[in-house]
């Protein structure tokens, strides 16, 4: 029996339909990609009006086939265009595949998110940690002031298009204070782009392949014995509402967010200890800070029941300034905090109790590397631990 003759590709059928007659290029199935990504198989055709058209239309397909190959025949002429110029941009330096791969793993389906949405969203996060204790309000402020330059400069910018390099420019061409803040700011940055790793908007964090600026250690600047006596008494001549919180500050060291929701109720005098709750902590970890004879002296006269302890920390800044300036006292960043570790830890000679006392998570390296002088004789800081209210007041009389 002689072998049937297969049809030649692609063939060409006459079609009648409603009356009209006209012919019918035909492919066969190809494979394609819906927008979703998505494969389906569906069937190309050509239809033509005459027989001597479709006939052409058919030879060029068999032209085509036989000069790019079958795979040619899933793209629609269009996409050919588009890769044509997609290898004129590439210019010969990358593959069209190494170049798909790359950009659908930089951007996701999910990734049209601009820089801007990010912060707001991480912002969103913070705030809803906070209801749920478990973050200071004080660390969403940070984040908002140190990010704040960084999102506008790059604000309807997707998020996923932010390169290395753009961080990288950003942080050299902005002033900052010092090496520490420039750290900070890229700790924060980090912070931001591993909130769009965990959504999976980019897939990785371009903050990771910076380097840190390198910190020089230096000792932290704290107030003499003298300066101390100077700035408590010029309050108490002139403003006596400072009087609480200063005390306070210098002699139990706690942090100044950490006054502002201190209360007269958390002061227990009779057993001798400041209470801070881990709604106060700034760790979150409660503590009790020993209430020093000498801060009991300074406290009792402006004791109260109950209610915030002294001025909030943005009125009492204001205050300060002024007592400052009259008894020409330069007023150094965390004067209080630095002041108390280099005289708590002259005079016990015990980095860990110093470390407990001021809630120190970090524990004694912490203490020493930003905290603590180690250069003050323990003479000179039992002088610090006699300074009282009368003693001060004499002298300012002298």
């Amino acid at each position: 029996m002689p072998r049937r003759r297969k049809k030649e590709w692609p063939r060409v059928r006459r079609r009648e339909r409603r009356g009209k007659v006209d012919y019918v290029v035909d492919l066969g199935m190809v494979e394609e990609l819906t927008p979703s990504g998505k494969k389906v198989h569906r069937r190309r055709t050509i239809c033509r009006a005459t027989i001597e058209e479709a006939e052409a239309e058919a030879q060029k397909a068999r032209d085509r086939r036989k000069e790019l190959g079958a795979l040619a025949l899933r793209l629609r002429h269009e996409q050919l265009v588009d890769a044509v110029r997609a290898y004129e941009i590439l210019q010969g330096r990358h593959s069209l595949e190494d170049a798909a791969r790359f950009l659908v793993d930089r951007k996701p389906h999910s990734a049209l998110v601009t820089v801007q949405q990010a912060f707001e969203q991480l912002l969103e996060r913070q705030e809803k940690r906070i209801a749920g204790g478990e973050l200071g309000r004080r660390h969403l402020i940070s984040t908002r002031s140190v990010l704040k330059p960084f999102v506008a400069a790059f604000a309807s910018t997707l998020i996923a298009d932010v390169r290395q390099c753009d961080i990288r420019e950003w942080l050299d061409g902005r002033k900052f204070g010092s090496p520490v803040t420039k750290r900070n700011a890229l700790l924060y940055l980090s912070l931001l782009f591993g909130c769009a790793v965990e959504r999976e908007w980019i897939q990785t964090n371009p903050c990771r392949g910076i380097k840190p600026p390198k910190i020089k250690h230096t000792s932290p600047k704290f107030h003499t014995v003298e300066q101390v006596q100077s700035i408590l008494a010029a309050a108490a001549e002139n403003d006596e509402r400072l009087i609480p919180r200063l005390a306070i500050g210098y002699f139990a060291g706690i942090r100044a967010a950490e006054l502002d929701k201190l209360q007269w109720a958390d002061v227990h005098f009779d057993a001798g200890i400041i209470a801070i709750s881990e709604h106060i902590a700034k760790s979150g970890i409660p503590r009790a800070v020993t209430l020093a004879p000498i801060l009991m002296e300074w406290l009792l006269p402006h004791r109260k029941h109950s209610g915030p302890i002294g001025l909030l920390q943005k009125a009492f800044r204001k205050h300060r300034i002024a007592v400052c300036q009259q008894c020409h006292v330069p007023w150094v960043q965390n004067a209080q905090r630095h002041t108390f570790a280099t005289y708590h830890l002259a005079l016990h000679q015990n980095a860990a109790l110093t470390a407990k006392e001021m809630g120190h998570v970090g524990g004694e390296r912490l203490l020493y590397r930003h905290y603590a002088h180690a250069g003050v004789a323990k003479a000179e800081a039992a002088t610090y631990w006699r300074i009282r209210p009368a003693s001060v007041r004499a002298a300012r009389a002298s």
